[in-house]
């Protein structure tokens, strides 16, 4: 499989020029869809040179689950909208130990705007093509032009009940001085998936083509509350 890396630039449009269009959708958000959700185990060497953890900020990883995830969400506050975003596992900053979304694509300025301003998500927009066949499905998401991650994923097996209640992912976002807290809860029906292949570019998103992942899974459907975050400033 080939992908097309982006000319230049990560983004399809400027936020700044966009933010007098978008309405400000203040939290709590209620989100419904369907998407996939692998977890990994990342070692020292990937979060120093592929995790886009800031370089100034200190932070160093403190171990923990990492996460791609993958959402395309039928229903929210600030309408339907497609997702990618990936969690390299807890680090530490602050004084605590946190899971911290490293990098995120989705498909409305709506999203991008609001997310960063709610919960300081650094959203960035992007293009995005879901396609099935049967059990199989491709992923393709592209910005400036050009694919700059897919993946084909493959789902089997009974439907089992799935809940942040039994694998948690505390939020800690923002820069140091400024940092919003978010604990999201959502539950949802998932079903065992297999990556049958998986491309990114590394310049845009991790590259985890050498990564193993531990599980996959489908969850459809699911539901989501993000409430709203909480202040908290630095030691």
């Amino acid at each position: 499989m080939n992908i097309d890396y982006p000319a230049s630039g990560n983004t399809l449009a400027d936020p700044e020029n966009a933010s007098s269009r978008v309405p400000a959708v203040p939290a709590p958000w209620n989100l419904t869809g369907r998407g996939f959700m692998v977890l990994y185990k990342f070692n020292r060497e990937f979060f120093n040179e592929k995790a886009f953890l800031p370089p100034d900020e200190g932070i160093t990883p403190a171990g923990g689950l990492g996460a791609l995830m993958i959402a395309d969400y039928a229903s929210s506050d600030a309408g339907p909208y497609s997702e990618l975003l990936f969690i390299p596992g807890k680090v530490h900053v602050n004084g605590g130990r946190w899971h911290r979304i490293t990098k995120i694509y989705v498909s409305t300025m709506d999203s991008v705007l609001n997310g960063r301003k709610n919960w300081a998500i650094p959203k960035e927009l992007a293009e995005f093509h879901f396609s099935k066949r049967n059990d199989l499905e491709k992923i393709e998401v592209a910005a400036s032009g050009g694919t700059f991650f897919q993946m084909e994923i493959k789902v089997a097996g009974p439907r089992f009940p799935v809940s942040t209640k039994l694998l948690p992912f505390p939020l800690l976002q923002g820069k140091q001085g400024s940092y919003l807290q978010t604990n999201f809860s959502g539950r949802g029906r998932g079903r065992l998936a297999l990556i049958r292949s998986l491309q990114s570019n590394q310049k845009y998103f991790p590259d985890l083509s050498a990564a193993r992942p531990l599980i996959a899974v489908s969850i459809d459907p699911f539901n989501i509350l993000f409430p709203p975050a909480s202040e908290i400033d630095a030691p």
